[in-house]
């Protein structure tokens, strides 16, 4: 009920950035042959080069499609619901960890009502987060109730829910490991779930063919592609310490952080320092005689292992829907803490103070819940995303120029100019800003240097269809 009344908000707004490639860019939603289409077909129909595959997540959106059509709403909506289980699957897991209801319940609502989760609930393309998430939950709940064979088949869905799921294998064998069952038993489900993987791998491979392992993030995506792997290493390190400081502080999130918004210069000195922080305290915790610490430790960093950049770079260098299961791995440690020292000195505290304490509690969770029911409110259109993250994202070109692009489809061709040379002062070649540069020199008449612009454009980004179209379109429009 919670996250339904914090998020609910989001059923309100339309497509926003992926959701036009993912879901209107796809002919078969709204077909019931989409269905069986979406588990041979890639994430991003007919563009195996992207090398995404995630036949459980395409399936889940065409299925939203044939219900409630292709409005953004119904996709919407379905996110919600989902989020609202996985919170219920939160408590759950965190109630089989401790055996203790409060500090389970607890953990869920501080989960909750985290505004660090606004872009992979509100946007719909996070529905591949959601899913990926809440059966990677599913999956620990089934293996601390020992229902192995189940555990199995919700760790695959997982993987055909997002890659990045891959690296749960390790927990699972772990825990497999540690159990007190028969040998031959235990054998059969490492078997199995190595046979489970290497089939994922065939599977993936028949359908998105030489892209199986495709990387095509640009300098402006993704910088620490460009970079030495042991730069890219520390620069990773630098991103965790970021990203917690994001979830425990969400002030200025923004829906990107790439070229030169985080800059790497920072991510490899101080964040860098503050990163080892977190590693050494890490490894501390681990070493308690805690197994739920432990736990609450790998959801931390599994994911971040291969969503940091750590092990090799991604298709971009943050985001705030990479951090959902982290962020939980964040809220469990916290509030053990916590309840830690609440075990020991709460009896000994006076009436007045243990009054304070609480209601601080209670003012922390009201703060967090505001503002994420006010950052869902920026997500409702690309128009508002795009002009409130600008004024803050100043170090990012694909942020400044996307506001120029909002203000050119309003025709404030002032505003336009203003976000357009910002974004050149960070980067001049990036392609969609210099289509802008053209269409804003079109629509305000000077065809010529709009012809230049996108000359240009194809010039530095002979492979960019927009810059071609565009000269296409320009030419028509000369002729009439």
């Amino acid at each position: 009920m919670l996250a339904v009344v914090i998020f609910g908000v989001s059923v309100f707004g339309g497509f926003v950035q992926d959701d036009r490639l993912v879901i209107l860019s796809n002919p078969t939603m709204g077909k019931l042959g989409g269905l069986f289409g979406s588990l041979v077909s890639p994430y991003f129909y007919n563009r195996p080069e992207l090398g995404n595959y995630r036949p459980l997540t395409s399936f889940s959106l065409i299925w939203d499609s044939l219900v409630f059509g292709n409005d953004a709403w119904g996709f919407r909506l379905i996110n919600v619901l989902l989020y609202g289980f996985v919170c219920v699957g939160v408590y759950e897991l965190a109630k089989r960890m401790q055996k203790k209801g409060d500090w389970a319940f607890w953990v869920a609502i501080l989960f909750t009502v985290l505004p660090i989760h606004s872009e992979a609930v509100t946007s719909i393309v996070g529905r591949g987060e959601i899913l990926n998430g809440g059966l990677v939950i599913l999956m620990l709940i089934l293996v601390k109730d020992g229902k192995w064979g189940w555990s199995i088949l919700a760790y695959l869905l997982a993987l055909l829910s997002k890659e990045s799921a891959i690296v749960w294998v390790m927990p699972w064998g772990w825990m497999l490991l540690r159990e007190k069952i028969k040998k031959d038993y235990k054998l059969g489900l490492l078997v199995s779930m190595m046979m489970l993987i290497v089939g994922y791998f065939v599977l993936r491979w028949g359908v998105l063919e030489e892209f199986i392992f495709s990387d095509r993030a640009t300098v402006v995506q993704n910088p620490l592609k460009f970079i030495s792997s042991g730069q890219r290493i520390m620069a990773g390190i630098g991103l965790v310490a970021f990203g917690v400081s994001k979830v425990l502080l969400p002030i200025n999130l923004s829906y990107d952080y790439s070229f030169e918004q985080l800059k790497l210069s920072e991510l490899t000195s101080w964040w860098f320092a503050l990163g080892m922080g977190v590693i050494l305290f890490s490894v501390w915790l681990a070493r308690k005689k805690n197994e739920s610490l432990k736990l609450a430790i790998a959801i931390f960093w599994l994911p971040l292992l291969v969503t940091g950049n750590i092990l090799k770079p991604i298709g971009t260098i943050f985001g705030e829907r990479l951090w959902f299961l982290p962020s939980l791995g964040v809220v469990m440690v916290v509030v053990m803490t916590i309840s830690n020292f609440m075990n020991r000195r709460w009896l000994r505290l006076p009436r007045q103070l243990r009054f304070i304490a609480m209601t601080t509690v209670g003012v922390i969770l009201l703060m967090f819940s505001v503002r994420t029911m006010m950052r869902n409110m920026d997500w409702l259109s690309e128009e508002r995303l795009f002009v409130t993250d600008a004024q803050y994202v100043t170090g990012s070109v694909l942020a400044q120029s996307n506001a120029a692009a909002m203000y050119l489809k309003a025709r404030d061709f002032d505003q336009a100019k203003i976000y357009l040379e910002k974004a050149e002062a960070i980067y001049p070649l990036y392609p969609e800003l210099m289509n802008n540069w053209g269409i804003y020199y079109w629509w305000t008449g000077d065809l010529e240097e709009a012809n230049r612009r996108f000359e240009k454009c194809l010039e530095s980004h002979p492979e960019d269809g927009l810059c071609t179209e565009n000269i296409e379109a320009l030419k028509r429009n000369k002729k009439r």
